[in-house]
């Protein structure tokens, strides 16, 4: 009878701390000391990380806006072996500031962007079971420090976040030109959490979140598709003409199209 020997999966704070020993004392005595097989000592001294360390959440404006895109347009996907963090959206510069920010985040080659030509949309994806496996634990709560770190945190996560759900809105006629920016979100609770970033670190006052759309509803994609919303969405509006300009210079779009509106779009 074979019995097959689960490998124990070491913990990033493992790691660490038997690296520091390797550098006082060589891998018997480490080994004896932590309790790690020596054959998995040699190979984290000759560079064989675990894969829990080859990627650890570090508080930065890069991570934070991945963050906020992950709420929105970004999405997960387990495959096998493979574990991806992928987006796929109509706007090129989107995807490009995506990737740029995504190999900072994970210490990667940047990846490059490729237009799907079936689906009219630009794609781009990375792997890492480190933050795949990361990210699957974590909820707005937990999230809040990455976020809530630093002022500029706070403008990237909106920033990722509006790139993905957030419009720009410009109606003129002879008289006046008006300016709207709005979220949309099926949670309330993260339309709620945004407003409140908005006026405590920027002094941007938004109103909302109103229902926008009823479950069951129909809308048509700007590819011509129709869908069927599954559950009620909310939206948070900016509104007024100050605090309009007050996001587009404190926090903005990497999306020229939305920081740049066409009138009436």
């Amino acid at each position: 009878m074979w019995v097959t020997r689960m490998r124990k999966r070491h913990s990033y704070e493992e790691y660490i701390k038997a690296m520091e020993l390797l550098r006082q004392m060589g891998t018997r005595k480490a080994s004896r000391i932590l309790g790690i097989p020596r054959s998995t000592l040699i190979n984290w001294r000759r560079g064989q990380k675990p894969w829990q360390a080859k990627w650890t959440p570090k508080p930065t404006k890069e991570l934070a806006y991945i963050l906020g895109t992950l709420m929105g347009d970004a999405y997960l996907v387990r495959d096998g072996s493979h574990y991806d963090i992928r987006l796929r959206v109509k706007d090129r510069d989107f995807a490009q500031f995506f990737s740029k920010l995504m190999s900072k985040v994970l210490g990667k080659k940047e990846n490059k962007v490729v237009f799907d030509t079936v689906r009219k949309m630009w794609y781009v994806k990375y792997g890492s079971k480190a933050f795949y496996t990361w990210y699957i634990k974590q909820n707005l709560e937990t999230l809040k420090y990455y976020i809530e770190h630093s002022r500029d945190c706070v403008k990237y996560f909106l920033r990722g976040l509006y790139d993905s759900e957030g419009s720009h809105i410009v109606t003129s006629n002879k008289s006046y030109t008006d300016q709207k920016i709005n979220l949309y979100s099926s949670n309330v609770r993260l339309l709620k959490y945004v407003k409140s970033l908005l006026f405590n670190y920027f002094k941007i006052e938004a109103s909302g979140p109103h229902i926008n759309r009823r479950a069951g509803s129909k809308s048509v994609k700007y590819d011509g598709s129709i869908i069927v919303s599954r559950k009620d969405r909310y939206v948070l509006k900016i509104s007024k003409r100050r605090h309009v300009k007050l996001f587009l210079k404190e926090i903005g779009f990497s999306i020229k199209r939305k920081q740049f509106p066409c009138k009436n779009e």
